[in-house]
């Protein structure tokens, strides 16, 4: 839910910068962006779940 809810507001920033002068709209950032939510994600999983 949580890399769903990310990748949701990387989408909506994209298409909100296509409203800001000088920024652009690109796919890759979007894609990079669910990455790094992928990413934390999954460090958060591993730190919450690992036994201390």
């Amino acid at each position: 839910m949580t890399f769903l809810l990310g990748s949701l507001i990387g989408i909506v920033d994209e298409n909100y910068q296509r409203l800001t002068p000088g920024r652009t709209t690109d796919f890759w950032d979007w894609v990079l962006d669910s990455i790094g939510v992928l990413l934390a994600v999954a460090f958060m999983n591993f730190i919450t779940k690992r036994k201390l």
